[in-house]
C-alpha cells in the first residue's frame, strides 16, 4: 500500500477513534478514572490527527493538500473547533508547553459532552467536505471511501 494510501487510512482510524471514545471518556462512565483519563487523552490525539490533516496542514506531512493543492476547510466554525482541539491536545497531551498551567480553565469546556460532540462533528463536517471535494476533482476514485464513517 502506497504512503499516501496508508495516510488516508490512518486518517480514517482517528476519524472512528473520535465517533468511538467518548462514551468511555465521559465524566460519568462507571470505569476507573484512569481509564476514562486515557480515553480523553486517546481521543484528542485522534482529534489533533484531523486538525492536522484538515486545518494545521504541517508542510512535511500528509495532509488534505497532498491530495488536493489547494484545499481548505471551507467552514469557519467546524476550523475554529478543531483548531481548540488542537490547542488543547497540544498543551494537555502532547507537549509539557509552559502554558499549561496559565489554561486550565480553558480544558473542562472541550472536554464534556457537548466538547467532545462539537469536535467529533468538526471533524467530520471536515471529512465531508474533502471528499465530496475530492470526489468532484477525481470522479470514480474511491481512494477517500475509507474516510467515510462505519459502523463501529
Amino acid at each position: 500500500m502506497s504512503a499516501d494510501v496508508t495516510a488516508l487510512h490512518h486518517l480514517g482510524y482517528s476519524l472512528d477513534s473520535l465517533r468511538a471514545l467518548p462514551p468511555y471518556a465521559r465524566d460519568d462512565d462507571p470505569v476507573h478514572p484512569e481509564v476514562r483519563e486515557w480515553c480523553l487523552e486517546a481521543f484528542f490525539m485522534h482529534a489533533r490527527v484531523v486538525a492536522d490533516f484538515f486545518v494545521k496542514m504541517p508542510a512535511l506531512d500528509f495532509t488534505a493538500r497532498t491530495y488536493l493543492p489547494q484545499w481548505t476547510l471551507a467552514d469557519p466554525e467546524a476550523r475554529e473547533v478543531l483548531e481548540h482541539a488542537w490547542m488543547v491536545a497540544s498543551q494537555q497531551v502532547a507537549h509539557l508547553s509552559r502554558r499549561r498551567l496559565l489554561e486550565e480553565d480553558d480544558v473542562p469546556e472541550a472536554t464534556d459532552d457537548e466538547g467532545l460532540s462539537l469536535i467529533t462533528e468538526a471533524a467530520f463536517d471536515a471529512a465531508g467536505q474533502f471528499i465530496a471535494d475530492y470526489r468532484a476533482a477525481h470522479p470514480g476514485s474511491t481512494a477517500v471511501d475509507i474516510l467515510l464513517p462505519r459502523r463501529l
